[in-house]
């Protein structure tokens, strides 16, 4: 199956595989669709190819930033606290916006868990923004938990949400779609023995709130948790930080639409 028309809703992800979380939503509006990077993780064994095949399938199209940037590479940019590339890839994420005409963009929440899906947030923050500077009108963003309960808010949205209720064949669809999706098959099993089929049988989005977000529910920033445990075992030699590594790209990125804006009043004088 394929669109007839240019999308003018974006789906921006960090990985691979998280577009299973709203499957129903994605076969209704058949989103372009942009991955951050492979989902190769620490096994270097890339999964952009099954997405890839899934989005087709569904009619939902590949955006122009499709798997680009291992894991690897994007925990170097990190590490290293590479604004030059963060501000690159949010100006590709804009320009994308920007050539499609893009009305509404979802993405994955940050939930105090995995840096990257915290970090990439910020990134698909900062391009909106841009993009809306570019466009001269606003974009309508949501986002959706992605490693905690599929209906709860996650801790950076606000208050407003938008819920889909799916049939039992629109479930029965959507799980059949996440369980043959071999590179992550154990975790969707994981995931609906814990939270049970049900939970899965309505998808909610929320608008995102405006302030950069820190920690889980209970305060606490799970990738340095699991960072220094890393450490301790010898699989990792450097615990990142928020505050050391996560904070100045952040800060960064919150003021980047400033920086794009004057670099345009600076071409015109």
């Amino acid at each position: 199956m394929s669109p007839t028309t240019d999308s003018k809703t974006a789906l921006i992800i960090a990985h691979p595989g998280h577009e299973l979380r709203v499957w129903h939503w994605l076969e209704i509006e058949s989103p372009r669709v942009l991955v951050v990077t492979d989902g190769s993780g620490s096994s270097g064994t890339s999964r952009i190819k099954t997405t890839g095949n899934l989005l087709t399938d569904s009619g939902a199209q590949c955006g122009g930033l499709f798997g680009e940037f291992t894991d690897r590479f994007l925990y170097q940019q990190t590490q290293s606290k590479n604004l030059g590339f963060f501000e690159y890839l949010s100006n590709r994420m804009a320009m994308e916006l920007v050539q499609h005409e893009v009305e509404t963009v979802v993405g994955d929440a940050a939930e105090g868990i995995i840096l990257s899906h915290d970090i990439l947030r910020e990134v698909r923050r900062s391009a909106i923004r841009i993009a809306e500077q570019k466009l001269g009108r606003t974009i309508k963003h949501f986002e959706f938990p992605l490693d905690s309960h599929p209906v709860l808010a996650p801790p950076s949205a606000s208050g407003q949400r938008l819920d889909i209720d799916l049939t039992d064949s629109a479930l029965a669809r959507k799980l059949a779609v996440a369980r043959n999706y071999t590179e992550l098959s154990a975790l969707v099993d994981e995931s609906i023995d814990f939270y049970g089929e049900k939970a899965f049988q309505q998808e909610s989005f929320f608008v995102p709130n405006d302030h950069v977000y820190l920690a889980n529910e209970a305060g606490v920033i799970g990738y340095e948790t699991h960072g220094k445990q890393m450490v301790k075992q010898s699989k990792y030699k450097e615990v990142l930080l928020f505050e050391e590594h996560v904070h100045p790209i952040v800060t960064f990125l919150d003021q980047l639409h400033s920086l794009e804006a004057s670099k345009c009043v600076n071409a015109i004088s």
